[in-house]
C-alpha cells in the first residue's frame, strides 16, 4: 500500500492555502409554515439537505472550480441559515446569480414533502462554495438556523 501513498505535503504545495481567499458555502433553509420541513423527520430533512449540497458542489465544480478547490483546503465549511418564505429564498438566489456565486435551489414535489396540492415546492437554496465576501452578500442578512 506504501506505493500507492501521496509523498507528505504535495497537495498543499500544489494547492497552497490562501488566507485572503477564505471560501464557504452556506445553506439556507425555508421554515415558513407552507413548508413542513420543521416538521419532517430528522432522516429526511438530512436527505434533502445533503442532496442540495451535493448539487451545489457539483454545479461548482464547473462554475468556479478554483473556489471549490479552497473551499476544500478550508475545511469545507458550511453554514445553515434560515429564510422566512419562498420570496426570501428566491431573493437569495437572485442576489447570487447577480453577483456571480455559484447556487442551487432544491426545489421537491408537494407529495414528496408530505403536503397536498401539485407542483414543486422551493425548500433549499445553497449559495456557494464561493468566497466568504461574496455569500455573505447573498446571505449575511439571514439569521443562522
Amino acid at each position: 500500500m506504501d506505493q500507492f501513498k501521496i509523498p507528505d505535503g504535495l497537495f498543499t504545495s500544489l494547492f497552497p492555502p490562501r488566507s485572503d481567499f477564505e471560501c464557504k458555502m452556506n445553506i439556507a433553509v425555508r421554515v415558513d409554515n407552507k413548508t413542513p420541513l420543521a416538521n419532517l423527520p430528522i432522516g429526511l430533512s438530512a436527505r434533502l439537505v445533503s442532496e442540495a449540497v451535493i448539487h451545489a458542489y457539483q454545479s461548482g465544480l464547473q462554475f468556479d472550480a478554483a473556489s471549490v478547490r479552497q473551499w476544500e483546503l478550508g475545511a469545507w465549511p458550511k453554514i445553515a441559515v434560515k429564510c422566512r418564505n419562498e420570496g426570501e429564498l428566491r431573493e437569495v438566489e437572485k442576489k447570487a446569480k447577480e453577483n456571480g456565486v455559484n447556487s442551487f435551489v432544491l426545489e421537491k414535489p408537494a407529495s414528496e414533502l408530505g403536503m397536498s396540492g401539485e407542483g414543486n415546492i422551493a425548500v433549499i437554496c445553497v449559495v456557494g462554495p464561493a468566497l466568504k465576501s461574496k455569500v455573505d452578500m447573498c446571505t449575511g442578512h439571514l439569521k443562522l438556523l
